[in-house]
């Protein structure tokens, strides 16, 4: 157990995301995470159509060729595993209409990083891209619920689903290919180093760029896990170290019981999690409550 000034809370998230199962996670987080997967793969579908900048984005990535891995959703072409997790991850937020919960968008973080490689591998059961999955938002979710400043991304300028889903998404794949505990680690670290997500790109009139915080995010864990892979070695404690993602980015000491209490047992996905009810973000909405992550939105069943 990571001690009360957080040390040791990398080490044990990764040593959670190996070990994780899935007869260990509850049959409502199963449905859950399936009703995930479909949602994010309806709103990426959908804005390949109706967003010209998905055809750029795909365009531009078909244009480089490379080995075909995974699929691009709606263009009809395969690319390699992190550039279709590029395309396929700025494609989830382009109608603004992918799920939300504490830190942000959490399906686009992870779903399409997990399809992609899964599509790459070949031979994954839906048992493993579940887990794999889960282990991703778990962490996802338990990073943001971890921060002590309220509205924290607009007071610090930072967008959640951009900054923690390099991590997320380094899990997921981690957990998803079986990498053991120093393995994620590594990856954990090597996503780490390319953590940012502004959210000067949203201040005045938004521009392109806003929609593609889980592209970035995605290509960068695919890139994590495959060098990870290889024997490249990460930074370590990048959680809770000197230079790590709170001191760093949130400046602020986190809650570090959020982030290892029930490890395994608990998933606070299942308390934070919704799909919207109309494609916009929940700073535009009418309410006591000002967090895009709050519950303004319909429950899943």
């Amino acid at each position: 157990m990571a001690r009360d000034d957080g040390n040791g809370v990398t080490s044990l998230i990764a040593q959670h995301a190996a070990s994780l199962s899935f007869d260990a996670l509850p049959q409502e987080l199963v449905e859950l995470i399936k009703q995930i997967v479909l949602d994010t793969l309806g709103v990426a579908i959908g804005a390949s159509g109706l967003e010209p900048e998905g055809r750029i984005v795909a365009e531009y990535v078909e244009a480089l060729g490379g080995r075909p891995e995974s699929t691009v959703y709606g263009f009809g072409f395969k690319a390699p595993a992190p550039w279709a997790a590029f395309v396929n991850g700025s494609l989830g937020h382009m109608l603004d209409y992918d799920d939300v919960g504490a830190g942000g968008h959490v399906g686009i973080a992870t779903v399409p990083v997990a399809l992609a490689v899964a599509e790459k591998l070949g031979g994954v059961s839906g048992r493993d891209l579940i887990t794999a999955i889960a282990a991703g938002t778990d962490l996802h979710t338990r990073l943001d619920l971890a921060v002590r400043l309220p509205d924290w991304t607009m007071t610090e300028g930072w967008f959640a689903t951009q900054l923690f889903g390099f991590l997320s998404g380094a899990v997921t794949v981690g957990r998803l290919r079986g990498f053991d505990a120093e393995r994620i680690e590594n990856a954990l670290g090597i996503a780490f180093t390319q953590v940012s997500g502004s959210r000067q790109m949203a201040v005045g009139a938004s521009t392109d760029l806003r929609s593609m915080q889980a592209g970035f995010a995605g290509q960068g864990a695919v890139l994590a896990a495959e060098l990870a892979a290889r024997g490249i070695v990460g930074s370590k404690k990048i959680i809770e170290g000197r230079y790590g993602i709170y001191k760093t980015y949130v400046r602020n000491q986190p809650a570090w019981s959020a982030l290892t209490e029930g490890l395994g047992t608990r998933f606070p996905l299942l308390d934070e999690h919704g799909f919207k009810v109309w494609p916009a973000c929940g700073y535009t909405r009418a309410t006591g409550k000002t967090s895009c992550a709050l519950k303004m939105w319909r429950r899943s069943p």
